[in-house]
């Protein structure tokens, strides 16, 4: 394969335009592209939450790879929009993960802050980008119809990374706060 960025500098964008496969070009702030956007900052705060992972969960990093590259595939769909990349296995994958995860963590009877040790937090950032990323791609839906299995793959991921926080606070004996209501 030759060399997919061998030239940086372009300047086709400098109209406020980007490319998607082909010759289509449409405006930066297009869903299509927020999307995309949305799925590469959620793809660097990942990156952010390996580096700050405490060395007895390494083991899950292998998952977090996996998933960068699965969040790169997704970018792919979006751009190529003819082409689907986000299988049910991947969806299967997250779903296993999930499970997996949950049966070791405490019964929660109360929602909990977004809080505790940097990489608990940044597990909770990491759901909110995605969360972020599932609200551009149904608004994109409603528009132009996306692969299932992508939007499906995005609603497991915030699960993922919800159940991953916990088990990150879990592991690390870092105390999940509990919302209080009552609170003044």
């Amino acid at each position: 394969m030759g060399n997919r960025l061998s030239k940086i500098v372009t300047k086709t964008g400098d109209h406020g335009e980007t490319g998607l496969t082909g010759q289509t070009r449409v405006p930066k702030n297009h869903p299509r592209i927020q999307a995309v956007g949305t799925a590469d900052e959620l793809n660097a705060n990942l990156g952010l939450l390996m580096a700050h992972m405490p060395s007895e969960l390494n083991f899950i990093k292998d998952e977090f790879f996996k998933i960068q590259h699965h969040l790169f595939n997704l970018g792919g769909e979006l751009v190529m929009p003819e082409h689907a990349f986000i299988t049910a296995e991947m969806v299967e994958f997250l779903e296993d993960r999930i499970v997996h995860y949950n049966e070791t963590l405490p019964y929660l009877k109360e929602f909990i802050l977004p809080s505790g040790s940097i990489p608990t937090c940044h597990a909770h950032i990491c759901r909110t980008i995605t969360r972020r990323l599932e609200r551009e791609a149904i608004t994109l839906h409603q528009s132009e119809a996306l692969n299932t299995p992508l939007l499906q793959y995005i609603n497991r991921l915030s699960d993922y990374f919800f159940v991953i926080s916990r088990t990150i606070a879990n592991s690390t004996q870092d105390q999940e706060i509990l919302w209080n209501k009552d609170l003044n």
